[in-house]
């Protein structure tokens, strides 16, 4: 099954945007999700089996860390908000291309270098 997207609450909309342009295809749910915790978002991903990306490299890494093996997570792609956008935008795509939603269970990617971090 290709990756299917979920944009947390501080994900750059214009990059969801610019995304969905280039590639209409794409499943990318980015609808606001107030009020719940980091984990709840991750716990949310995971249940829709979708690729969560977002901007939170303070935390989401940490709690990442702390619930694997507790529960099945889904994949992670950590954008820093200084990143460009239209960088962003491409690696998504490579992502969408690339990958299967299977690849990515359990683990995190740190853009721009798209090196998979296992914790």
């Amino acid at each position: 099954m290709p990756v299917r997207f979920r944009a947390d609450n501080d994900f750059n909309r214009d990059i969801v945007r610019g995304l969905l342009r280039r590639r209409r295809e794409i499943d990318f749910e980015a609808g606001q999700l107030h009020g719940l915790t980091d984990r709840a978002v991750l716990e949310l991903a995971a249940r829709e089996d979708r690729l969560l990306v977002t901007h939170d490299i303070a935390t989401i890494p940490s709690l990442y860390a702390s619930l694997r093996g507790e529960v099945e997570l889904p994949g992670v792609i950590l954008v820093p908000q200084t990143f460009p956008l239209r960088r962003t935008i491409e690696r998504l795509d490579l992502f969408w291309q690339q990958f299967e939603a299977e690849d990515w269970k359990n683990r995190l990617c740190y853009l721009p270098s798209m090196g998979d971090f296992i914790l």
